[in-house]
């Protein structure tokens, strides 16, 4: 193990640094929640996560994929007209977004979940804007390596987003403009500091570029806006699905306790799953671009997740609901009932961190979006039949975890065939 680490040590210490920058926000986070929990009533809290799960079903197709792929090309020159791409397509996104929701008042037509957001649907492109700029932003810097600079970014968002709404918490009492424009100034807070180290690969977005130029890098990495897309949207979709249909077919608490419940968890998740994720995305990139295989590496990562996961699997699973009336209050007692039922969803996800840069790497995103495809119908079913059945938030809960944990199970048993079918195409010296 240890001749591993120091084989590896460039990659251990990337994966180092984006976990202590983030783990340094998770605390913020953590250290801001009870009081937040305690100036903001569950129902705003319900309101404010619909707005934000809107925003980041659309975010996350955005500029239709292309950021991922600019740690792929070799040349500097080739990544910067995939970012300037990237831009043009969230500014057309984000403009016809403006006129649909414009449409949609002109025809005086009513959906439940949109008037529940009031004026606040307005706002939605600018949550999207912000939201798309980060992703193309850190997918930049992850290309240069520039992994402090994201982790820092975390940590000040973080600070900004808890600090806004505590602030507004305490000036005007609970409401839902100081959730969501909090996590606004903490999203415009990232992207200062982002900008500070890709300012020249930013600026270059606004400089003149043929339409030839675009148009031929699009075709060439036209799978991911064909692909990686659609399944983006899937798996943001159905991960949000709990906050769209608990809306639907609950009353705003119920959302408000659930998105609370993924927020105390997801904190520490998403520290560990998204910096290995994408400092793995690189790793793989490279090692694929020398003519490696990624069988080996795969393996490792996913089984350290695992044995990583164990233990606060556990502790969630016995313990979410003592735990959550102890650090936000008796109210949100509820919230930890739901922080039990998703825990083997926290797991899993964890464990899955490393399977979609391989889908990235070795261009099998028909792969990924199949599997997406398949597991979203799957999701999408549990809430159709619990509605059938009318079932109580809490088994419907439990249904969508079970069908969740299942397809990732075939994520990563995909992941590891593809990997091993691209280990035996390579000439044994290489393997």
């Amino acid at each position: 193990m240890l001749r591993l680490l120091r084989k590896h040590k460039t990659f251990v210490g990337f994966v180092a640094t984006m976990m202590s920058g983030k783990g340094i926000a998770a605390i913020i986070a953590l250290l801001t929640m009870p009081v937040i929990a305690r100036l903001f009533s569950p129902e705003d809290f319900g309101v404010a996560a619909i707005f934000l799960s809107l925003c980041v079903m659309v975010s996350n197709v955005g500029a239709l994929r292309y950021e991922s792929a600019l740690v792929l090309p070799k040349q500097e020159s080739e990544a910067r007209l995939l970012m300037s791409l990237a831009y043009r397509i969230l500014a057309a996104l984000c403009l016809s977004m403006l006129i649909g929701i414009a449409i949609y008042y002109w025809l005086g037509v009513s959906f439940a979940l949109v008037e529940s957001l009031g004026v606040w649907l307005w706002f939605w492109p600018l949550g999207v804007l912000l939201m798309t700029m980060i992703q193309i932003q850190e997918a930049w810097l992850d290309r240069q390596q520039q992994f402090r600079v994201v982790a820092a970014s975390m940590v000040v968002g973080t600070g900004v987003t808890g600090g806004s709404r505590i602030g507004f918490g305490l000036l005007t009492g609970t409401s839902v403009f100081g959730l969501i424009v909090g996590h606004m100034l903490g999203q415009l807070s990232r992207l200062a500091v982002q900008k500070s180290a890709s300012r020249a690969a930013f600026n270059a977005v606004f400089t003149r570029t043929g339409l030839s130029e675009l148009r031929s890098i699009a075709l060439k990495y036209a799978d991911f806006p064909k692909l990686n897309a659609p399944a983006a949207l899937l798996s943001a979709a159905t991960q949000q699905l709990p906050i769209v249909f608990f809306g639907l077919l609950f009353a705003p608490a119920v959302v408000g306790y659930y998105s609370m419940a993924t927020r105390l968890s997801h904190v520490p998740t998403v520290i560990v799953a998204t910096s290995v994720r994408r400092v793995f995305l690189q790793k793989a990139a490279q090692i694929n671009n020398r003519g490696r295989s990624l069988t080996f590496a795969f393996l490792m990562l996913t089984g350290g997740l695992a044995i990583l996961g164990v233990i606060p699997l556990v502790v969630l699973w016995f313990f979410g609901e003592p735990l959550s009336a102890w650090l936000l209050g008796d109210r949100w007692a509820q919230a930890g009932r739901y922080l039990e039922i998703i825990s083997p969803w926290l797991f899993i996800l964890l464990v899955t961190a490393p399977a979609n840069p391989v889908f990235v790497v070795l261009r099998k995103q028909k792969f990924w979006l199949n599997l997406q495809l398949a597991t979203s119908i799957t999701r999408l079913g549990t809430f159709g039949i619990s509605y059938l059945l009318e079932l109580s938030p809490e088994w419907t809960l439990a249904a969508f975890v079970a069908a969740t944990v299942a397809g990732n199970l075939a994520i990563i048993v995909t992941a590891l065939v593809l990997s091993m079918r691209h280990r035996a195409s390579l000439p044994p010296a290489q393997v």
